[in-house]
């Protein structure tokens, strides 16, 4: 992450994407705010950070509180906003197939993203556990598919982030 990131750089921006590590259920909540930490609200509103998260599902708590704050002490960023549109148990296939659930949220995040312009510097992408029985090759298409859905749609609104992939977001040996 601080590749390319000089000290006090800017407003960093970051949509996070996946299952339950990236959808509150980590097991500590951080409700303390910490100044210069944000997230998305559901209208698309930048708003103080807290777990758990608004777009996220389950109840429980985020890597993004910590993160953020180690970015804002690193002085890697003057601010940092998370949007993670997590949802726990998902699969690439579930994000992929209109009509479910996380993909109209999905949708839903990136139509107010484009509503709200709001920019990305960064997409983590955090999923794979539910994948495991999927053949690599299939995975690496459908990955690359909802990857090509979110850049496309995040060009949309004068995004072009970079995509950082969780080491944990593999099927088998991909």
């Amino acid at each position: 992450l601080a590749v390319g990131l000089s000290a006090n750089a800017k407003d960093l921006t970051i949509l996070v994407v996946g299952q339950s590590l990236s959808a509150n259920s980590g097991g500590h909540r951080y409700t303390e705010p910490v100044p210069n930490l944000y997230q998305i609200d559901l209208q698309g509103n930048r708003v103080p950070a807290k777990d758990p998260m608004l777009w996220a599902s389950s109840d429980g708590g985020t890597l993004w509180m910590p993160l953020g704050r180690k970015i804002l002490q690193a002085k890697l960023a003057d601010s940092v906003t998370f949007m993670p549109i997590g949802k726990g148990g998902t699969s690439l296939e579930n994000w992929l197939t209109p009509g479910s659930y996380v993909n109209g949220k999905m949708y839903r995040a990136l139509d107010i993203i484009n509503q709200k312009n709001i920019r990305f510097d960064y997409v983590f992408f955090l999923q794979g556990s539910s994948d495991t029985q999927t053949p690599a090759k299939e995975y690496a298409t459908r990955f690359y598919t909802l990857h090509h859905i979110i850049q496309g749609r995040l060009k949309k609104s004068g995004s072009d982030p970079a995509w950082i992939v969780a080491r944990h977001s593999r099927c088998d040996k991909l």
